[in-house]
């Protein structure tokens, strides 16, 4: 499995570069096709500032060993003003140890995004917010749908193409040409209803969900091209006499099928610690489920309109409680759950996500659950669980 890690070295020749190695030790000669390639790269922002007190958000620039400019992004991670990470896409085959280097120079040409990430609010189909990168799209329901049947679930937008499709897909349905149909890009063929869809959250007391409603408010703090990263705010509603709200910070990074989720919960306007449930609709039991809480992942694996698609939550295993399969024929009410605690603080961390067969890369339940093996390895060892 690809594992990496970086080490900032001495500075270079000119004062305005320092070099960061990348030392990349590959021990399964198969990965996964989506994470082949294309390698994330994250250098600490004060790290980079410790090596160039002069980089800004707007010159930093990496360059490669080869003198060639990389596509990077600063990135705000938690919305507070402030950057967090530099954020570079690398392409590392095999084993190998490669040398990169950070430039503050504003002069030189960012490289077009091949790919991006991308998230917006959606006011004009009844505030829905939407994102999506190169493989995979979402949406979560905003408050013109607070009295329809939807509440907190997590939609799949099922695409098979690359290039963006969120402001196409609404453009197209605010002209009736809908995104319920499949014109080759993908559609909306996945059912949330009032489920917890793929990878909602709920507070669990007593043996039942106790969902909220659709959000409240939304900010963005980064919109790619490499990672968007938004906040959706919910509630408050009432568990046993107790006013619950929650914060989702949610980011989707290019070449990944799962977003990351640092949840935040709050009792009566306080951080609380609390069981919480994450987990994925199973449409009546339609879908065949399975859990691995050694690893710390569950998955459904169901047929729509003849094609597969794999959903799947994953959460460090430690902070696992319990696993939970409803089943019931009752309409949005099953699901594969894992229990879980926030912390004193009220947070918790995990990974939601899908892979879909017409897509092409993900084709078959083992396909599926062969890349959430290899997720859960690569990225469920660096899980910022609070």
């Amino acid at each position: 499995m690809n594992k990496f890690r970086w080490a900032v070295g001495a500075a270079l020749a000119g004062a305005a570069i320092f070099s960061v190695g990348i030392a990349v030790v590959a021990a399964d000669p198969a990965p996964a096709p989506t994470m082949k390639d294309l390698q994330i790269i994250a250098v600490p922002w004060k790290t980079a500032l410790d090596g160039h007190p002069g980089l800004t958000p707007e010159n930093a620039r990496v360059r490669d060993q080869d003198g060639k400019i990389l596509l990077s992004q600063p990135v705000d991670n938690d919305g507070d003003g402030a950057i967090d990470e530099l954020l570079f896409v690398a392409d590392l085959a095999g084993t190998e140890s490669v040398g990169y280097a950070i430039l503050a120079d504003a002069s030189l040409p960012m490289p077009a995004p091949a790919v991006r990430a991308f998230a917006r609010y959606v006011p004009e189909r009844k505030d829905d917010f939407a994102w999506e990168n190169d493989l995979v799209a979402f949406r979560a329901y905003g408050p013109a749908l607070r009295e329809g049947v939807e509440n907190c679930g997590i939609d799949c937008f099922m695409k098979r193409v690359k290039y963006p499709i969120i402001d196409n897909w609404y453009a197209g349905e605010a002209k009736l040409k809908s995104y319920h149909v499949d014109y080759g890009e993908g559609y909306d063929g996945y059912k949330v209803g009032a489920s917890l869809g793929c990878g909602g959250s709920a507070v669990w007391r007593d043996g039942r969900m106790y969902r909220s409603e659709v959000f409240t408010g939304w900010r963005r703090f980064a919109n790619g091209p490499i990672r968007a990263v938004f906040e959706l705010s919910y509630g408050p509603w009432e568990v046993a006499g107790q006013q619950v709200t929650e914060k989702k910070i949610i980011a989707l990074d290019i070449g990944k099928r799962l977003f990351r989720v640092d949840d935040r919960f709050f009792v009566d306007g306080k951080p609380a610690r609390l069981e919480v449930v994450i987990g994925v609709t199973t449409h009546e039991g339609k879908a065949k489920t399975d859990v691995n809480r050694e690893k710390g992942y569950l998955y459904a694996w169901e047929t729509i309109d003849g094609a597969g698609l794999g959903t799947a939550v994953t959460v460090p295993p430690q902070y696992i409680k319990d696993y939970r399969l409803v089943e019931t024929d009752r309409q949005d009410e099953a699901h594969a759950l894992f229990v879980v605690a926030t912390d004193a603080d009220g947070r918790f961390t995990y990974y939601a996500g899908y892979g879909w067969e017409k897509a092409g890369e993900i084709t078959t339940r083992e396909q599926w659950q062969d890349y959430l093996d290899r997720f859960v390895e690569t990225t469920g060892t660096v899980f910022p669980v609070k």
